[in-house]
């Protein structure tokens, strides 16, 4: 399967915005990261790192909501989960 994005779209240009404004104050995690595909198709991980989410439950729920308001979408008490 190949998922294909186009630039041109503005729904997806919405939405990538929307995920980018859920993390906004995440601060960028450096490391040296690799992968390869051996022939039967496998991914193989070298030294990546894991996802470490510094923002507080308080902070993600303020940024939902402001992208919650921006796309007019009722606006959530709590976080999910």
């Amino acid at each position: 399967m190949k998922l294909h994005f186009d630039p041109n779209q503005q729904f997806q240009i919405d939405a990538v915005n929307s995920i980018v404004g859920i993390f906004e104050g995440q601060p960028l995690n450096r490391s040296d990261f690799s992968f390869s595909i051996d022939n039967e198709g496998y991914l193989f991980e070298e030294g990546s790192i894991g996802n470490r989410l510094i923002l507080s439950e308080e902070q993600l729920l303020k940024n939902v909501r402001a992208v919650q308001e921006k796309n007019e979408i009722s606006i959530s008490d709590k976080l999910a989960g």
